[in-house]
């Protein structure tokens, strides 16, 4: 089965997730009854009760809580690490993503010819990644955990990293290596912009 988007590929992911969630609290149709009296049945006695579907969002919170505070009892070789697979997430699936739409020829990375004025094609183009990044940061978030857990795993190795760096002075070099992801993801992002702009 192919899909058109990444998009479509991102939604399926969620309906999946949100599947194995939900649709456990939900009986299957019998198969010789009608439709309409297994809905009724559906509807008054086998919807999940409130409190079941709190200590479900419950359980995700504490989840995803929990790994936050493993990330942070990691130090500052836990932040690298989640800082560096933040920096790969994100450049990695904003171009492929990029390409995706460039290669299928879509009207959302095409700015008009008729659009003359460089600031104008800036400000389309803008427009234009601001869409990507939507798609991207919503894949983010189903990957986040996967990211937290990554970053706690490979703590050490940037804790290493941060010795080689410096070792005089660690917070030093930490403070570097952050502003040297931001600096390569920013400038990353503004050379697709430009780059949709001028072509």
């Amino acid at each position: 089965m192919a899909f058109k988007t990444p998009g479509l590929l991102l939604l399926l992911m969620l309906s999946l997730l949100m599947r194995s969630n939900v649709m456990a609290f939900v009986p299957k149709a019998p198969a010789r009854s009608s439709f309409i009296s297994w809905e009724r049945g559906l509807i008054s006695s086998t919807l999940p009760s409130t409190s079941r579907i709190s200590a479900t969002i419950a359980d995700l919170s504490t989840t995803r809580s929990t790994l936050k505070d493993k990330l942070a009892a990691a130090g500052r070789g836990g932040l690298l690490s989640y800082g560096i697979l933040n920096c790969a997430y994100y450049v990695s699936v904003t171009m492929a993503t990029y390409v995706y739409y460039l290669k299928s020829g879509s009207e959302l990375l095409l700015i008009p010819s008729t659009v003359t004025s460089m600031r104008d094609r800036l400000v389309m183009a803008i427009t234009k990644m601001s869409k990507i990044a939507a798609i991207v940061w919503a894949g983010s978030q189903i990957t986040k955990a996967f990211r937290i857990g990554a970053a706690i795993a490979t703590a050490p190795l940037s804790e290493k990293l941060l010795d080689k760096f410096g070792s005089s002075n660690k917070q030093r070099s930490f403070s570097l290596l952050c502003r040297g992801l931001l600096s390569f993801t920013f400038f990353f992002y503004a050379a697709l912009i430009i780059f949709t702009a001028i072509r």
